[in-house]
């Protein structure tokens, strides 16, 4: 029977099975597909935090610019204060701090200026409250899912996974993919073809392939149009999660590969795809 490629596509998902899974150190799971969500285990941000360098201020008493502020103390990437701002008050701040009680707004330090003894601050940016402030849990709220079961780590999503403190997380196992070419024609890369020979380039684009999904394969080499050499390889590669053979798959008199899977006892689910080059596809 011929079926469209979006067919086909969604007949392999129909029957592939998930594999087994196991637990990992988050810095040993670089593009593992998870098995189970990540929730963040805090906010993010875990408080209202300063995004730039400046002065934490109350956003009503720098309406007016230019005002001066009496400085009353500095708090730093790190640390904290429980010291209160009052009117007419400023704090130093650094990027990453928390901000001061009381304060509402941060004034980037280029549009500053402190006096000599580095008692008072002269404010000339006007700022309204919120300003260059990340509120609490603004990116994620604890308990949030921040990945679903399916995602793949990527060093992002690595990056993501540390922050809502996944120090273990539960993936599947990498699958194993066998690669089988066919065909008494072809030689290896290394080899010069003489005659009626071709060198052997799907098995390289294909492993290529494979590599790039970030999962293990298992290269079988070339098996001649021979049944018995066929089979051979072809049982050995069905240990394997995934066996992707290239040739011998037509109607032609030497292509033996549907013969021989049969007899290896697989099922077929398709054998002809509408498309051109590529119909005879299994």
């Amino acid at each position: 029977m011929l079926i469209d490629l979006p067919e086909a596509q969604r007949l392999v998902s129909a029957n592939v099975k998930p594999l087994a899974t196991n637990v990992l150190p988050l810095a040993e799971a670089l593009f593992r597909t998870l098995a189970e969500p990540i929730c963040a285990d805090t906010d993010d941000p875990p408080f209202d935090r300063s995004v730039m360098d400046g002065f934490a201020v109350r956003a009503a008493d720098v309406a007016t610019v230019p005002t001066k502020l009496r400085i009353v103390g500095h708090v730093a990437a790190g640390s904290e204060t429980d010291k209160r701002l009052g009117p007419g008050e400023a704090m130093q701040i650094n990027t990453g701090a928390p901000i001061p009680p009381a304060a509402d707004a941060v004034v980037r330090v280029e549009h500053t200026e402190t006096d000599a003894k580095g008692t008072e601050v002269s404010i000339n940016e006007r700022v309204v409250a919120g300003k260059f402030i990340a509120r609490r849990a603004t990116n994620v709220a604890a308990g949030s899912t921040v990945f679903q079961a399916g995602s793949v780590l990527t060093p992002l999503n690595v990056g993501v996974a540390a922050t809502a403190g996944a120090s273990l997380v539960k993936v599947y196992r990498r699958p194993t993919v066998a690669l089988l070419a066919t065909g008494d024609e072809l030689v290896d890369v290394n080899r010069k073809p003489t005659g009626a020979q071709i060198r052997n380039s799907n098995e390289y684009l294909l492993r290529a392939l494979i590599q790039a999904a970030h999962v293990e394969a298992v290269p079988l080499g070339v098996a001649g149009d021979d049944p018995v050499a066929l089979r051979r390889s072809i049982q050995e590669g069905l240990a394997c999660d995934m066996l992707c053979i290239t040739g011998g798959i037509s109607m032609g008199t030497f292509d033996c590969v549907p013969d021989v899977l049969a007899e290896c006892g697989v099922t077929f689910h398709f054998r002809k795809l509408a498309i051109k080059p590529g119909r005879p596809t299994t």
